[in-house]
């Protein structure tokens, strides 16, 4: 007989509890043999003979290797599955600064694929992170050994507190250059 107790319901409702109920219900469900369900994929550094790897794969799919590189919170070598989707991608890679807007700040975020064509490396895809996440953004598929880099570009706006600042502090250079000069 099932019956309710609030501890037990606090349990499940932290980040660890969550994780153990997320396990338990895939198990049961792969267990009872439900057609078209897969494992969580999960992003996590493992050590390697190439050093540490992230691993961005559920268990038992094809992987390949790519290079994360610039800007972002986890780069490195990250083995992935093969129909990996780039935008998952760059989720569980944490680009910093997406969505977040600082006041007089101007941020340009841009996604670049190098891949090996013919011998030569290539730049074969570039796009600014906003057009990339629209509906219906067109980016290429990712092959193993590419190489995605996040660049991130910080401008500061030039503002109205910025140009009073500057009005102020050339208004009192010249006020003390004409007393210096009519000696007063």
């Amino acid at each position: 007989m099932w019956s309710f107790c609030p501890s037990r319901l606090r349990l499940w409702a932290t980040p660890a509890g969550q994780r153990v109920l997320s396990t338990l219900l895939a198990g049961m469900v792969i267990g009872i043999g439900v057609v078209g369900t897969v494992p969580p994929v999960s992003a996590q550094v493992v050590p390697s003979e190439a050093g540490f790897v992230n691993d961005f794969a559920r268990p038992g799919e094809p992987t390949m290797v790519i290079y994360l590189w610039g800007n972002i919170s986890q780069g490195g070598l990250w083995r992935v599955e093969r129909n990996v989707d780039l935008i998952e991608l760059l989720s569980a890679a944490q680009v910093p600064g997406v969505g977040t807007i600082s006041p007089g700040v101007r941020q340009r975020i841009h996604v670049n694929i190098y891949r090996t064509v013919d011998g030569d490396r290539r730049r074969i895809y570039r796009e600014e992170i906003s057009q990339l996440l629209e509906e219906g953004a067109e980016y290429p598929s990712l092959s193993s050994r590419d190489i995605v880099e996040i660049e991130i570009r910080t401008r500061q706006r030039i503002g109205l507190g910025t140009i009073s600042t500057v009005i102020g502090t050339l208004s009192s250079i010249t006020l003390l250059t004409l007393r210096i000069l009519s000696g007063t």
